[in-house]
């Protein structure tokens, strides 16, 4: 009889069985959401040092920015369900 250490170790310490279901949904979605918080944080705190640094004017800027942003995201999702 083989003894399979590597295996009995994923199965009783980790909880990984080869009878295990994957959850490509779940998955999909939290990467997808990890991405987006990943690319999201450097681009809000470039928008806020430029909005500290150059003044008032950077702030209509930003929410001009932003509302172009949202229009944006907004027609792409409209599109996708669209076609």
């Amino acid at each position: 009889m083989k003894h399979d250490a590597l295996g009995a170790h994923a199965r009783d310490e980790i909880g990984i069985s080869v009878d295990g279901d994957a959850r490509p949904i779940q998955a999909a979605l939290s990467s997808a959401c990890s991405f987006v918080v990943g690319a999201g944080l450097p681009l809000v705190v470039a928008l806020l040092g430029f909005v500290r640094k150059v003044g008032s004017q950077a702030t209509v800027d930003a929410r001009n920015a932003y509302h172009r942003l949202k229009a944006t995201c907004q027609l792409l999702i409209a599109g996708g369900n669209a076609a």
